[in-house]
């Protein structure tokens, strides 16, 4: 059930619809999107200019949000337009783990496949591209 979701594993897809689905502000308890979510997984993104910012804001409102629904912990993992700053910034909210790289490139191939936990696999309408995936676990 996807409100009991935890960790959120993104690779090779836009990041902007998933900050946008996970803001609280104003919202009570029973609309609150993932509220058991507390791990953010970041492969291969190329972050556009606000999103750093707006992610922070987003783990920021969370972690203030009357319900506690915090996220503790975010990965980047070959990220790139992430610089140090903007990481610092996140640091001073939410747990981060990053491998440090952070050169700009051109943007990645986009799309998305939606795969359920390896341990119980949901089937999708989306093809699986090795490539290009998110995980829900």
């Amino acid at each position: 059930m996807l409100l009991e979701l935890k960790v959120i594993h993104m690779r090779m897809c836009p990041i902007g619809d998933l900050i946008t689905v996970l803001r609280c502000e104003g919202m009570q308890e029973s609309d609150i999107v993932y509220p058991s979510l507390h791990a953010l997984e970041f492969e291969k993104i190329d972050f556009g200019p606000d999103e750093p910012g707006n992610l922070h804001d987003v783990i920021s409102m969370r972690a203030k949000h009357a319900y506690g629904v915090c996220i503790h912990k975010l990965r980047f993992v070959v990220c790139k337009i992430l610089m140090n700053k903007e990481v610092w910034l996140l640091e001073d909210v939410v747990a981060v783990d990053w491998d440090r790289h952070a050169e700009s490139s051109k943007p990645a191939s986009l799309g998305c496949t939606w795969n359920g936990d390896p341990d119980s696999r949901i089937d999708s309408e989306f093809e699986a591209d090795p490539d290009s995936d998110v995980h829900l676990k």
